[in-house]
């Protein structure tokens, strides 16, 4: 679902097949009601054919995988082996948090500073279309 290499999600789309969206197109992010573990989310994104769509995402998709903390490989074109980067990937991020550096933040205008957010923490990320 989430590939922490390139960055995005991966949804069905019912013109493509399959695509490939980045969090900047999801539109509208909202808790489905009765789910508690996992958290399941309903999504709205902007899709590469222009239309809009909806996807379903597991909390731990959501806020947890794009810090590479999940299993990930990729092809070493040096070596012609596929190597793991899961370890790799989690320890950078582990680092940037120990220095303060939050994946996602945004400036707090009342606290005058920026606060740690997760993606869950959002249900509307763009007004959408006109």
């Amino acid at each position: 679902m989430y590939d922490a290499l390139r960055s995005h999600y991966t949804f069905a789309c019912p013109h493509q097949g399959e695509t490939h969206v980045r969090l900047s197109s999801f539109r509208v992010l909202e808790q489905l009601p009765g789910t508690a573990h996992p958290v399941v989310y309903t999504v709205r994104f902007a899709c590469g054919c222009g239309d809009e769509h909806h996807g379903l995402v597991a909390h731990d998709e959501l806020d947890y995988a794009p810090l590479g903390l999940g299993d990930g490989v990729f092809l070493n074109l040096l070596t012609a082996r596929m190597d793991d980067v899961a370890s790799e990937l989690g320890e950078l991020a582990a680092r940037r948090i120990q220095a303060g550096e939050w994946p996602w933040s945004f400036y707090c205008y009342p606290e005058e500073r920026p606060r740690p957010v997760f993606p869950s923490s959002f249900f509307l990320l763009s007004a959408g279309r006109d």
